[in-house]
């Protein structure tokens, strides 16, 4: 078998792992699944079953109703059905409970992206009365998914949204950030009525409304899956509006501080062929400035004292509150003294302190499996930084007191060791730095308190046995006056993974 044929075989989900599938005939043999274990299977026991996708109309084989509307095959077009149609293919299949089939049959629709379909089966649904009410939020995310792909028109969109009211009260929060124009509705829901609209915008061609739109709304994304295909017809027709285009697309990056990983969908894909390629610029955080614009690539954002204060309020109040075991006062304490002591321990150093997750790093298949990995890492941090704090609730190896610089805490066996470095990292400040692949969501609250974080994050590669360096040049994309500055970072982390572009005179 060709070494590189795996790699063009489609992936397939299996319960905790993935498999690729094999044609009958092939010569493979087995296959080992990617996942949380590594499990060699084989193939005979794989290409006596075929398996479907949620795209594949087979894997809703079990709602024969759709069967006896003639959906069979993938290949067969999306279409419109009457009311009469769907209620003759309900009778022949002797359905029950038409409310509960009525919403699968949405669902399956929705999956399959056979929008004209599910709106259909909405229409039959309200028309009918075997409208699911519990679903509700479900019916008018598939009539914004339909408006999105062009299926049906604003007016229709409303007449339909119409129909569903009232809300159900526990539902009425997120159907209105579906529907409402009120850009201040926030959530999941909200992003799908933006990206809808922004659809809308990018099929009428309507630049002033889409441009309005992204003024308003940080969550508009032109590379979703639904605002993709017009976004790219657009812009290849239309010269005097790929600036703009591209401009928003990017905006999007620079707006909501998002790093641009290596695998990004537009640095690789054909169907992005259009863009231009962007130009790699050879920049340092001692050297920023780019050697093409002469415009400097950013340093990361800094944090002010007060706003680090805000955020340590933040935890200690989630600390005492949000945790399966509430932390006392001492706890608290404990935590915050630890974050003085090593800023007692720096004193002058200029070198920032580096905060290593102890846990994360060490973690193969028991808790401290890989704990030898801490010794190859601080091997590469100890000229890096002044200070090395450890955190782990499991007893730290005394060895590792050999690196001077290094002082751990032991979180209590009832503590969340996450939380005690975010407290002490609140208290270090803005310099400060972490080892850890945990992203922390569950702490914050809003995207800038994750940002704060984030930024100062170091990954790592067990694999490999590298870990990311500081570097104090922005991970983030940056809007320029005469383009963007584009950081591109490798999703295998090394001691510098990141890759510098520039935009200046491409578009």
């Amino acid at each position: 078998m060709a070494p590189n044929l795996l790699s063009r075989l489609p992936r397939l989900n299996l319960a905790r792992g993935y498999c690729h599938r094999v044609a009958a005939g092939n010569t493979l043999r087995s296959l080992t699944l990617l996942g949380p274990k590594h499990v060699v299977v084989s193939t005979s026991s794989i290409i006596s079953r075929r398996f479907y996708g949620h795209d594949d109309i087979a894997h809703y084989r079990h709602l024969s109703f759709l069967r006896e509307l003639g959906l069979t095959d993938n290949a067969q077009p999306d279409s419109f059905y009457d009311q009469q149609q769907i209620t003759e293919a309900c009778n022949n299949a002797k359905l029950y409970n038409l409310s509960r089939v009525i919403a699968d049959g949405i669902k399956a629709a929705q999956n399959l992206k056979r929008y004209k379909l599910a709106i259909s089966f909405i229409e039959f649904a309200l028309a009918t009365d075997n409208f699911d009410k519990k679903r509700v939020v479900m019916y008018a995310e598939t009539i914004m998914l339909a408006f999105a792909n062009g299926v049906i028109d604003v007016s229709k969109r409303d007449a339909l949204i119409d129909k569903l009211r009232p809300f159900p009260p526990v539902l009425a929060s997120q159907i209105e950030a579906l529907v409402s124009d009120d850009p201040s509705l926030a959530g999941s829901n909200a992003c799908v009525k933006s990206t809808a609209n922004a659809a809308h915008f990018l099929r009428t061609r309507d630049l002033d409304s889409l441009t309005k739109l992204y003024e308003n709304d940080l969550s508009v994304n032109l590379l979703d899956d639904v605002t993709r295909g017009p976004l790219l017809e657009w812009y290849e027709s239309d010269k005097q509006a790929a600036p703009k285009l591209f401009e928003l697309m990017m905006e999007y990056y620079t707006k909501n501080q998002l790093i641009l990983m290596d695998d990004t969908d537009f640095l690789h894909l054909p169907a992005f062929k259009q863009f231009p390629d962007f130009l790699k610029v050879k920049v340092t955080p001692q050297h920023p400035k780019c050697p093409h614009c002469e415009e400097p690539f950013q340093p990361k954002p800094k944090f002010t004292p007060a706003e680090w204060s805000v955020q340590r309020e933040h935890l200690i109040n989630h600390a005492r509150t949000n945790t399966k075991n509430p932390y006392n006062p001492v706890m608290i304490k404990n935590a915050i003294t630890f974050g003085e002591k090593l800023i007692k321990a720096r004193g002058s150093n200029p070198l920032p302190i580096v905060l290593v997750d102890v846990a994360n790093v060490a973690y193969k298949k028991t808790h401290l499996g890989n704990i030898h990995m801490i010794s190859y890492f601080l091997q590469q941090l100890y000229t890096e930084f002044s200070i090395v704090g450890l955190f782990c609730k499991f007893e730290i190896p005394k060895d590792l007191a050999q690196f001077k610089k290094v002082h751990r805490f032991h979180s209590l066996t009832k503590a969340d060791d996450d939380l005690d470095l975010l407290l002490v990292l609140s208290v270090c400040g803005s310099d400060t730095y972490i080892v850890s692949n945990d992203f922390h969501r569950p702490y914050f609250n809003d995207a800038r308190a994750h940002n704060m974080v984030q930024s100062r994050k170091l990954f790592f590669n067990a694999q490999t046995r590298k870990v990311e360096l500081p570097n104090e040049l922005s991970p983030y994309v940056q809007r320029t006056p005469t383009g963007f500055h584009i950081p591109v970072k490798s999703q295998k982390p090394t001691a510098y993974p990141y890759k510098f572009y520039c935009t200046a005179g491409l578009i």
